[in-house]
């Protein structure tokens, strides 16, 4: 999920099975919403190395340094997806990989070998997990982790959000200038979709085998329910950038628009398949954050992440619930964070 006019995440999330690792997911929301800066594609920050290796490190010509703090590693992180309670896999810039297998206790880098920004991840099962990054890289792992091999997406467009259905295997991936690729064999070849726009896409949320959603720059949404063979055009009710969607069942979805003067974001909400999205600014009006990020646990639950300054940098990443569908907005105070770069 990523904040762009083309955000991934960003804060498109991808796909995540079981909400008890909502502990995770706070923790890394955080680390997303708070490098995020709109109207610029993200690179790496300076203190940033690559390419990820299983011991991160950067070669100074003379000698090599490692990481010592963060651990570990320290690059940007921008996508998360768990598919398990205690399995959980995140990417990153220049080619970052970390997992869990212990609920976040700990995390070890794992070797992508490339040096682009990876912008998202979705998995489908503790052993088996696509990414996908800058430069149309996509990298899938059927060994957990051990190996990430190349698949040959047919784009050299920046990929910026995934969602892969775990019962299937069926896998979407999105990005530049209105680019979509599919597969339903688990690859390696994916195939081209017609999205019927030249915007950036930013997020996608699949909340069954034939169904998603997309969102983007100008206010752009497509639907599909028939796996992508058909990408159908619905009215936002806004130009803004729409950064993130959640959808919890095939008709609700949540979606968030952003723009640089107040009220910075909107939210978009729609209870019938997309036929009508209602838009409405958050409540109190004192919380006026920028949203990266959505993940909806059910219908009327959903916790977000976004920064609450003008810019991303102001003030440090917040995460906030709505628990009524979004008519009030509560910040997030407890949360426990598990050794992920704030």
């Amino acid at each position: 999920m990523r904040l762009r006019p083309g955000f991934s995440s960003r804060l498109n999330l991808s796909f995540i099975v079981y909400p008890i690792a909502i502990f995770v997911i706070f923790a890394f929301l955080l680390s997303l919403a708070g490098v995020q800066v709109a109207g610029s594609k993200n690179s790496a920050m300076p203190s940033e190395v690559g390419p990820s290796s299983s011991s991160p490190s950067a070669s100074t010509g003379t000698g090599t340094w490692l990481w010592q703090h963060p651990t570990p590693q320290g690059n940007t992180l921008k996508s998360l997806s768990c598919p398990s309670d205690s399995v959980c896999y995140a990417v990153g810039t220049v080619g970052t990989i970390i997992k869990t297998v212990d609920s976040a206790s700990t995390w070890n880098v794992q070797p992508s070998e490339i040096s682009a920004n990876l912008n998202a991840i979705s998995c489908t099962d503790i052993n088996t997990c696509y990414a996908v990054g800058d430069g149309g890289i996509i990298l899938k792992t059927s060994d957990g982790g051990t190996t990430w091999l190349a698949q040959n997406s047919n784009t050299t467009a920046n990929l910026y959000g995934l969602s892969c259905r775990p019962a299937t295997g069926i896998c979407y991936a999105i990005g530049a200038g209105g680019t979509i690729r599919a597969i339903t064999n688990g690859g390696p070849n994916w195939i081209t979709q017609v999205s019927n726009t030249t915007n950036d896409l930013n997020a996608i949320s699949c909340p069954a085998d034939n169904t998603c959603y997309v969102v983007g720059a100008s206010g752009t949404l497509r639907k599909t329910i028939n796996s992508g063979g058909q990408w159908d055009t619905q009215t936002s009710g806004t130009s803004d950038v729409i950064t993130a969607i959640s959808c919890p069942d095939i008709n609700i979805c949540y979606a968030a628009s952003v723009k640089p003067t107040y009220p910075m974001t909107s939210f978009l909400k729609t209870i019938d398949g997309g036929v009508n999205w209602n838009i409405s600014t958050f409540n109190p009006a004192s919380i006026d954050p920028r949203i990266t990020t959505i993940f909806c646990i059910s219908a009327s639950d959903c916790y977000m992440a976004g920064s609450i300054g003008a810019y991303a940098y102001d003030v440090p990443s917040a995460i906030f619930f709505t628990s009524d569908g979004g008519t009030i907005l509560s910040k997030v105070t407890n949360c426990a964070f598990k050794g992920l770069k704030l």
